[in-house]
């Protein structure tokens, strides 16, 4: 019996080791990009869904592990109100340059492929648009963070999400206006809702 499972088992192990047609598609992606921020108690959050839209790699290395770069423009928008001063808010509209690398791990079901996925990433701010009297250079131009998620390959198109944490602050600077200081003080936090399709 145990030899059996033994055999079992190196028959799988050799399955994935063996040579594997490896394959790349290029592709392009869009969706949603919903903004939140951390350490916002006593703020209100609004008007938080931007977009985000570029073109993606896919590289399949084994049957069950496949590497998905992106280069994406990335919207992060966000309406931030003091919750005991409703009338008093501030809206921003930050752009990016964003590099995530998927890494992908999933089984292949004929047509169908769903996978899990850890998303390291760097963003670089492009352009921002702020409150008058607050200052774009404030702003941390390059960061990076982590996603986590999910989706499924259906033929050429590709379904995901995931949920993404900076690492940094997004500024750092101390304000005398209190939602900036506290915006300039959280981290960035965001869904992000994809579409793809592969050529």
């Amino acid at each position: 019996m145990h030899k059996k499972i033994l055999s079992i088992a190196l028959l799988f192990a050799v399955s994935i080791l063996l040579p594997h047609r490896a394959y790349s598609q290029l592709g392009v992606k869009a969706g949603i990009y919903t903004t939140n921020y951390s350490d916002l108690e006593g703020f209100k959050l609004s008007d938080n869904t931007g977009f985000h839209a570029g073109i993606t790699y896919k590289f399949n290395i084994l049957p069950v592990f496949t590497i998905q770069p992106d280069i994406l423009y990335v919207e992060k928008k966000a309406k931030i109100a003091q919750e005991d001063a409703l009338d008093n808010s501030h809206s921003f509209n930050l752009q990016f340059i964003q590099v995530p690398v998927s890494l992908q791990y999933g089984i292949n079901l004929m047509l169908v492929r769903p996978y899990f996925q850890v998303v390291p990433y760097i963003n670089y701010a492009i352009a921002g648009d702020f409150p008058e009297g607050l200052r774009w250079n404030d702003s941390k131009r390059l960061n990076g963070g982590i996603g986590l998620g999910g989706g499924v390959d259906i033929w050429k198109f590709q379904i995901g999400i995931r949920y993404n944490w900076d690492i940094s602050k997004v500024g750092g600077a101390e304000s005398t206006d209190p939602i900036y200081e506290r915006y300039s003080l959280s981290k960035g936090r965001a869904l992000e809702i994809s579409a793809a399709f592969f050529f």
